[in-house]
């Protein structure tokens, strides 16, 4: 799509160029899959972080946590 707006940019009269920036942008919008870029793996946590952050004695009741004044 992006080859196709610069087209369109660099010859913004041209109906062909038009037509197919439009029928680009409507095949973006039918996909149901999110853009992915190479170089982006998953998530993965070390077992040194395992063992650094996954203590037991976390107590989210205790924890204080500042609300908004309505």
């Amino acid at each position: 799509m992006l080859s196709v707006a610069k087209i369109v940019a660099k010859h913004p009269n041209d109906p062909d160029g038009l037509q197919a920036l439009c029928h680009s942008i409507s095949l973006l919008n039918e996909s149901t899959l999110l853009p992915e870029r190479d170089g982006h793996g998953g998530f993965r946590i070390t077992p040194e972080e395992a063992r650094e952050f996954g203590k037991e004695d976390f107590d989210l009741s205790t924890l204080h946590i500042p609300r908004p004044m309505l």
